[in-house]
């Protein structure tokens, strides 16, 4: 009787062991669960994982306001682009800094951010989006996308006019402006001529902004813009749309 009582005993006591295991492995447990916790809030909270959890525009906000040393308003992506149909990996947005509100043009792509404010960084970001300028029209596209990012806030002021009769003259004078262009000026579509691996490109524009017209000159390598010339050929003030 006394052996079964121990043999019994035992039993108990071997299931109690057993059960104490189990607690301090669930305990074991719960404790690596809670340090993986820990060590998943930590990595969520470095300012790495943050900047990685950020939008795209906010982080062109951001670069933007690092850059130009002076705060930035949240930027607005561009839809619509000359060189969308052969610009690759990339995006534009335009964003206005500072007290006076410029508005700056912001490329983005797989090497990172720039603005977009010379001809320089505008060849630097059509290395990025893999532009190759091989044709005369893609030429063109080129040196008018620049000229539409130089002046974004006004792009819509300014068109290419290919005879006088495409300048929207407001003044009852018109006829008589425009039979003075041709006596001075010949207009023509744009004229983009090959040149020993160059093309060379002449057009004209007309500003409703200022009541100019203007004349545009620019080379053109496969790489980006070389030089650009504008010059100013009549000009009529009263003709000038000063009103936003």
């Amino acid at each position: 009787m006394c052996r079964r009582q121990r043999r019994q005993g035992a039993g108990f006591s071997g299931v109690v062991r057993k059960r104490a295991w189990q607690v301090i492995g669930d305990t074991n447990m719960i404790r690596r669960m809670a340090v993986l916790a820990l060590v998943l809030f930590l990595a969520d909270s470095s300012p790495a994982c943050r900047a990685g959890a950020q939008t795209e525009p906010e982080r062109v906000r951001a670069f933007s306001t690092q850059q130009l040393k002076e705060g930035c308003r949240f930027p607005t992506a561009l839809v619509r682009f000359p060189l969308d149909d052969v610009a690759r990996n990339v995006r534009l947005y335009y964003i206005d800094c500072g007290s006076a509100g410029t508005r700056r043009v912001v490329g983005v792509g797989g090497r990172g951010m720039l603005i977009v404010e010379d001809i320089a960084t505008f060849n630097r970001f059509l290395e990025w989006a893999e532009v190759r300028i091989d044709d005369e029209a893609t030429a063109l596209k080129v040196v008018r996308a620049f000229l539409d990012l130089s002046r974004i806030r006004a792009a819509n002021e300014y068109g290419i006019v290919t005879s006088p009769d495409r300048i929207p003259f407001a003044s009852a004078d018109a006829d008589e402006r425009r039979r003075e262009i041709s006596e001075r000026v010949r207009l023509r579509a744009p004229v983009v001529v090959r040149n020993s691996g160059k093309f060379v490109l002449e057009f004209y524009e007309w500003s409703r902004f200022a009541g100019a017209l203007w004349r545009f000159k620019a080379t053109v390598n496969q790489s980006g813009i070389e030089d650009l010339n504008q010059t100013l050929v009549m000009q009529w003030i009263d003709e000038a749309d000063l009103v936003q």
